[in-house]
C-alpha cells in the first residue's frame, strides 16, 4: 500500500512539474542534505550492458533519452520508485563495481541478478508470487 501510494505521489509531482523534497539531518555538525524521490533503472538492449541509474522523471522518458545516443534498441527492464535517489544508485552501484563497464554501465549477468534481487523483495512487499510476475512480465 506504502509503494502505491509512493508512486502515485511521484506521479503527481511530475506531473505537475514538483520535485519533492525532505530535509534530513544528519547529525548537529553536519549540513541538512534534501533527499529527492524518483526512479532507479535499469535499461539495456537485451544483449550487452545494462545501465543502472536514477531519474527525477519518468524511467521510459529516460530510456528515450539514452536511445539517442545508442545504435540498438533500448528498453526499460525494471524500474522501482525510490525515496532517496542518491543512496539507491549509491549502494546499488558499490553492489555491482567489481563489474563495472564504463560510465553507469555494467556487465548485463551481474545486473540482472541483482535486478532480480530487487524484484523479489518488492514482490514480497507487494503481495508475494503473484506480483513477483506481474512485475518480470516482458523481461529479456
Amino acid at each position: 500500500m506504502e509503494f502505491t501510494l509512493l508512486v502515485i505521489g511521484i506521479a503527481i509531482a511530475a506531473a505537475l512539474g514538483v520535485r519533492k523534497a525532505v530535509r534530513e539531518l544528519r547529525g548537529p555538525s553536519e549540513p541538512a542534505r534534501v533527499i529527492e524521490i524518483g526512479w532507479l533503472y535499469f535499461i539495456g538492449n537485451g544483449r550487452g550492458p545494462i545501465k543502472v541509474g536514477i531519474t527525477r522523471s519518468s524511467p521510459e522518458e529516460r530510456c528515450a533519452d539514452l536511445q539517442t545516443g545508442n545504435p540498438t534498441r533500448l528498453q526499460v527492464l525494471y524500474a522501482v520508485a525510490v525515496q532517496d535517489l542518491e543512496a539507491a544508485e549509491g549502494e546499488a552501484h558499490n553492489l555491482l563495481a567489481e563489474h563495472h563497464v564504463g560510465g553507469e554501465w555494467y556487465k548485463r549477468e551481474p545486473t540482472l541478478a541483482l535486478m532480480h534481487v530487487l524484484q523479489m523483495e518488492h514482490a514480497r512487499e507487494e503481495g508475494g508470487l503473484q506480483a513477483l510476475l506481474e512485475t518480470t512480465k516482458g523481461e529479456p
